[in-house]
């Protein structure tokens, strides 16, 4: 994952013109108006997902399940972390997200409802602007109290 983000920072860097040694990496994403790429990969996962139990064969499918029966780290333990990701992100789901039975979810993948993909750049775009409004309500703190904070150490006289 550490390479990965290396890789994706570098580009905005570069178009930016940013020196890599004064702007930290969430600043540049920042300004590129790119999420952190842990955020784009777990969007990537849930709309993959949706494709291979709608689309894909099922022997992939199985093998799927096989990797999350023997493996630790599987693919699924990442899936099942994007979900949980995706749950805290609405505030009003319709279809609410069972995450030790994934059998309706999958049922719903599989009826090739558009509403999954809404669904799930609607969490993208609303984490992103959750972020950003967190984000200035401290800056705006911040703004706020040093002025007094400076005062104050005029009165005391430090």
């Amino acid at each position: 994952m550490a390479k990965l983000k290396v890789v994706l920072l570098r580009m905005p860097q570069k178009v930016m013109r940013l020196s890599n040694l004064t702007t930290p990496a969430s600043e540049v994403f920042r300004r590129a108006k790119q999420p952190d790429p842990r955020v784009r990969l777990a969007v990537d996962r849930l709309l993959y997902a949706q494709r291979l139990w709608e689309h894909g064969p099922e022997d992939l499918q199985h093998l799927i399940h096989r990797e999350q029966a023997l493996c630790t780290g599987s693919w699924t333990e990442g899936l099942l972390a994007n979900l949980q990701w995706l749950r805290m992100t609405e505030q009003d789901a319709q279809l609410p997200i069972d995450l030790t039975d994934l059998t309706a979810l999958f049922d719903f993948w599989q009826s090739g409802s558009p509403e999954w993909q809404q669904r799930v750049k609607r969490a993208y775009i609303g984490d992103f602007r959750d972020k950003r409004k967190s984000r200035n309500r401290c800056i705006g703190w911040i703004s706020n109290s040093l002025p007094s904070c400076r005062a104050a150490r005029r009165f005391w006289g430090a």
